[in-house]
């Protein structure tokens, strides 16, 4: 079984409410934004908001704390102006 190589990049999504830098998630080379999140206009939950929503974000997605889909699955790109689910997310299982 082939592993698969996980990497983080930042990257700039300028748009409103304003620039954000977030860390785009890489998985072989393939950027999972450009691929998925791009054409709804999400970033990563990662490397951008304040410490305490950065921690929250890892802790779920190491599995520390409970999905944030009652279905078990966890957000990767969310709405960048309110970062509600119910705006949408890319999510995984």
């Amino acid at each position: 079984m082939k592993k698969s190589k996980l990497e983080f990049k930042m990257r700039l999504r300028d748009g409103y409410p304003g620039p954000i830098y977030f860390a785009d998630f890489i998985i072989d080379g393939q950027s999972l934004y450009d691929m998925y999140a791009k054409e709804f206009d999400f970033v990563s939950c990662l490397g951008w908001g304040s410490e305490e929503f950065q921690q929250e974000h890892i802790s779920r997605l190491l599995l520390l704390s409970k999905p944030d889909f009652s279905n078990g699955k966890n957000s990767i790109y969310i709405c960048p102006a309110c970062a509600d689910l119910e705006c949408g997310a890319v999510s995984l299982l």
